[in-house]
């Protein structure tokens, strides 16, 4: 065999473009991932953390807008007893930010595979979400802002001393 038949090793080795992988931020409209003390100095309410002594401290949190004043997300990656949730890809998010909830906008959301259960949350009013994606309003410096970030599940949604949590993942109400 002639030496000019022999195969190109630069010929074969060549690299086949690939996706880049999108980070959870990216993917979900978080914003920036800093630690929780950043996260908790850089907003002017009390960022909570779940009480539940098996989930354990946030594996990411982000700080991000809208609305103004920000907004804390803190992200649970799926493991064994906590499992992925199709509408994000993680465990559980939990989202808090200074803003009131439109109930009003709640109610006409209520549509085909969609069902709001109203309800009291630790003495706050909120609301529960479930069946098909959907999205949500809330009310900051006066005005009704839908959020569009993303389009979600089943979501347990919840105001209290003008703090709206929200907490999504693939659970039920109980």
């Amino acid at each position: 065999m002639a030496r000019s038949d022999l195969p190109s090793p630069l010929k074969s080795a060549t690299p086949t473009p690939s996706a880049t992988p999108v980070s959870i931020a990216e993917r979900l409209g978080l914003g920036k991932r800093v630690t929780l003390d950043v996260a908790r100095a850089s907003v002017g309410f009390p960022v909570q953390l779940p009480s539940s002594p098996d989930l354990g401290p946030p594996d990411e949190v982000y700080l991000g807008t809208p609305p103004v004043g920000g907004q804390v997300s803190l992200v649970w990656l799926p493991r064994p007893g906590l499992p992925e949730s199709a509408g994000t890809g993680v465990g559980l998010l939990i989202t808090q930010f200074q803003a009131g909830l439109d109930y009003d906008f709640a109610k006409k959301i209520a549509t085909g595979g969609t069902t709001v259960r109203f309800l009291t949350v630790n003495g706050g009013q909120g609301f529960w979400i479930a069946g098909d994606p959907h999205t949500f309003s809330y009310r900051s410096s006066g005005i009704t802002i839908p959020e569009r970030t993303r389009l979600a599940g089943n979501v347990l949604l919840w105001e209290i001393g003008g703090v709206t949590y929200r907490i999504e993942g693939p659970r039920t109400l109980d």
